[in-house]
């Protein structure tokens, strides 16, 4: 059957894909549409490594972010080895433990997240190069400590009634009303923490605040081992001596802040 038999739409229909799929054609399709892949590829790399090494790029972000990604991590630790070690200890225990911190850490969060947005106000005097304003920020974010930390000393005597209504069973609701006391004992240092950490955050000078959190960590871990269980002749205080052991290391971080911030020369400037 000849071409010129078929009807008009499938005669243009047929010429028109026959071109386009001929051997030559169809390669040399092929062959640019490979060189604008290579092409655009090329270019997002270009792009990718002018951004990394830009200033305010993703290297530089990352040198920021990947400290403050860590201690995020070791806080997570502590809790983890806190619930570890509670679960060696009895069930009653770790059952305790989570509403009483859940709660502690609702409570607290108000003012911790009050007291980091120092690390803004540092940032912002740091650009400005008024050095004298980022004392004062520091020294607002301590007052907010002192004030949280007295605050929630309220709770105390609160945490019997709270427990109660929960209904509990009777050693869980007393884990829970021991644990959350001690805790609360540890407000202060745990906002302190938070202010003195914008300091350094601040100023881009996030691994001081790494290696103060790990050292923190490390003091969790070691006096949750020796006074939950009672090792090398400490007392053995099961669910007490965890919530212990997190206040020292937050106690801990707060004074190598401390010392770190007001005892350089450098920060005196």
């Amino acid at each position: 059957m000849h071409f010129n038999t078929l009807p008009d739409q499938k005669y243009l229909f047929f010429c028109r894909y026959s071109r386009i799929f001929a051997p030559d054609n169809f390669f040399r399709r092929l062959l640019n549409t490979e060189a604008i892949l290579i092409e655009k590829s090329q270019n997002i790399i270009q792009l990718l490594k002018s951004r990394w090494m830009a200033e305010g790029g993703y290297a530089e972000i990352l040198h920021i972010a990947f400290p403050l990604i860590l201690s995020t991590s070791a806080l997570s630790l502590q809790q983890f080895i806190d619930r570890l070690f509670l679960t060696w200890h009895s069930p009653e225990a770790i059952a305790a433990a989570m509403p009483a911190g859940l709660l502690n850490l609702a409570l607290t969060s108000i003012f911790i997240g009050t007291a980091s947005y120092v690390g803004t106000f540092v940032a912002q005097y740091t650009g400005a190069g008024n050095n004298r304003m980022i004392g004062v920020s520091i020294w607002q974010g301590i007052y907010i400590s002192l004030i949280g930390g007295l605050f929630y000393l309220i709770f105390i005597p609160l945490a019997n009634p709270i427990f109660s209504a929960v209904h509990h069973a009777p050693l869980v609701q007393n884990y829970e009303t021991i644990y959350f006391k001690v805790l609360t004992l540890g407000a202060f240092p745990a906002i302190a923490s938070s202010a003195l950490t914008g300091f350094y955050a601040g100023q881009g000078k996030t691994w001081p605040v790494l290696w103060i959190n790990l050292v923190a960590t490390m003091v969790n871990v070691v006096g949750d081992y020796l006074l939950i269980f009672g090792k090398f002749g400490f007392p053995a205080m099961g669910i007490k001596g965890a919530a212990i052991a997190t206040d020292l290391s937050l106690l801990t971080s707060t004074i190598l802040f401390t010392v770190f911030i007001f005892c350089s020369k450098q920060n005196c400037r």
